[in-house]
């Protein structure tokens, strides 16, 4: 009996090591992942800051850009909570034609059509200019708080 008790804690034992092992690698892991999501939403913070200098920029300098934030969004995707990663997509397209939209105006001279096409990319640019918000929200951490208890009179 003695022997089949000693067998069983042995067991248990290693049941027990493999479970804390398992769930050791699983914390390492999900440490690593967040990591690598902070970096990329940072990474996705300053292509956001890119992107919305370029806008106004000669055609070559755009596409310089856009392709960079193309490739970073396909290598990142896994990486980006869901909203970044769909809107940064959005983001990346109406840069991209926002250009034009500045031109079709400039060309259009019919006033109400003028304005509406002001209108239309006005909403783009508000829509660009709010990723850097959703970015940083989806990541926000909660603030260092040192909780010190020491008094002016040391007491």
């Amino acid at each position: 009996m003695n022997g089949l008790l000693t067998l069983l804690g042995i067991f248990v034992g290693a049941f027990i090591t493999l479970l804390i092992q398992k769930y050791d690698r699983k914390d390492k892991i999900r440490l690593a992942a967040i990591e690598k999501r902070l970096q990329a939403h940072q990474e996705a913070y300053t292509l956001w800051y890119e992107l919305s200098w370029v806008i106004h920029s000669s055609s070559s300098n755009r596409i310089k850009v856009i392709t960079k934030a193309r490739n970073f969004w396909v290598q990142n995707l896994i990486y980006l909570e869901k909203n970044t990663r769909r809107e940064f997509d959005v983001v990346i397209q109406l840069v991209d034609g926002y250009s034009n939209k500045l031109q079709q105006r400039k060309e259009t001279a019919d006033s109400k059509e003028r304005e509406k096409i002001k209108q239309d990319y006005m909403k783009d640019w508000n829509r660009i200019m709010q990723l850097a918000e959703l970015i940083q929200s989806e990541v926000e951490l909660e603030p260092i708080v040192i909780d010190l208890k020491i008094n002016p009179d040391n007491e």
